[in-house]
């Protein structure tokens, strides 16, 4: 799984080092996505995620690992659906018992991850995947890709990353920037419709 989460992270310039950075994934014509994020203390998530009758994403497979192993990402965690276990059981033919961390045996916990890193591959997510990337914090209502280290604004005092501010005024987010010296200017955000609904 190491080799799809830091594949994905490339790709699309993420540096899962970064406290508080994400990474959604979603690919055309499906549903689901995918979630990469430091969780901090050495620790990387990925979560698999599918859409709610309501039309929540929520995570239906979560993998956290530890990062800083001399032999590489261990799996230290798991959390999944009966669905997402009955598949393994299925493609690798093990016995039904449940995992859910190391102590349940690293052998199978091993395998169960392999099966999904393939099986994520095998979907899509590193040549069909479109991103969103954000920085935990980040207050901005204007962009959907963040980047850089958050910074406080001294008009409004929101939070943002290097995605906002200009180069005359760069105390300002774009907002107050906008506000200030262009009364009149309306920022549009680059999200789509579905994200925000502008």
């Amino acid at each position: 799984m190491q080799w799809l989460i830091e594949s994905l992270a490339a790709k699309h310039g993420v540096d899962l080092c970064q406290a508080g950075v994400s990474l959604t994934l979603t690919r055309p014509g499906q549903s689901g996505g995918l979630l990469l994020y430091n969780a901090g203390a050495d620790h990387v998530v990925l979560a698999r995620l599918v859409r709610d009758p309501e039309g929540q994403l929520l995570p239906e497979e979560e993998f956290l690992f530890f990062t800083s192993d001399s032999t590489g990402w261990k799996p230290v965690e798991i959390r999944y659906s009966p669905a997402a276990w009955a598949t393994y059981v299925a493609a690798a033919g093990t016995p039904g018992e449940r995992i859910d961390s190391i102590n349940n045996g690293e052998a199978m916990l091993n395998g169960f991850v392999a099966c999904w890193a393939g099986r994520l591959a095998e979907e899509g997510w590193l040549t069909e995947g479109q991103a969103s990337v954000r920085i935990s914090g980040c207050q901005s209502t204007n962009h959907t890709q963040c980047y850089g280290d958050l910074w406080q604004c001294s008009g409004c005092k929101k939070w943002v990353c290097y995605a906002e501010g200009t180069d005359n005024h760069p105390e300002l987010c774009d907002d107050c920037w906008a506000q200030r010296y262009h009364p009149t200017l309306v920022i549009a955000c680059d999200c789509s419709e579905e994200q925000c609904g502008a």
